[in-house]
């Protein structure tokens, strides 16, 4: 069985140190995967890449991404970059 870690939606002003820290326990504890969702007002692609640049093994996914708020150049850059 592999456990993910859902941190759910991270709103304007949140610190991400909160969050790395966060996802680095749940890499030190086994979790196979680190998942953010956005909402308006909220990016889980910043999330994401913050969480990509501090772990080694964890894999990350976005829950919930807003594919039509974004233009064509950012959908293309994020699929790239995740």
């Amino acid at each position: 069985m592999r456990l993910g870690f859902y941190m759910g939606y991270a709103p304007p002003g949140t610190n991400p140190l909160e969050l790395i820290a966060l996802a680095q326990e749940a890499e030190r504890l086994g979790y196979d995967s680190a998942w953010a969702a956005e909402a308006w007002g909220t990016d889980a692609v910043t999330v994401l890449t913050w969480l990509a640049a501090t772990t080694s093994t964890i894999k990350i996914g976005s829950a919930i991404m807003q594919i039509p708020a974004r233009t064509c150049r950012v959908r293309g850059g994020n699929v790239h970059l995740t």
